[in-house]
């Protein structure tokens, strides 16, 4: 799969809010385990670096976590870091009411 295969993919699952849209709590890196990578659906080989993303959950004791590859995981963490990028500008342009 292409660079913009999984740009497509990876944004597609985040739309339908089967990837995390927030950032994580916790990042960690190693060698791939044969588990399947949440954002493009492959299994993440022993020549692979597997990421391991911790969440927290909006209940504040439990945590999810997603697993992908680099390549999945700098392009997932891309689009959602623009997406914060984007809601930031768009809550700072709104108008200040002064209140008189």
């Amino acid at each position: 799969m292409n660079e913009q295969e999984l740009r497509t993919k990876i944004a597609s699952r985040l739309r339908a809010g089967m990837l995390p849209s927030e950032p994580p709590a916790k990042t960690f890196a190693g060698i791939g385990e044969g588990t399947i990578c949440d954002c493009c659906g492959v299994a993440i080989t022993d020549r692979d670096v597997q990421y391991e993303v911790d969440f927290a959950t909006s209940a504040g004791s439990s945590l999810r976590t997603i697993v992908a590859h680099r390549e999945c995981h700098r392009i997932w963490h891309g689009l959602v870091e623009t997406a914060a990028s984007r809601r930031r500008a768009s809550r700072d342009s709104r108008p200040v009411s002064t209140g008189i």
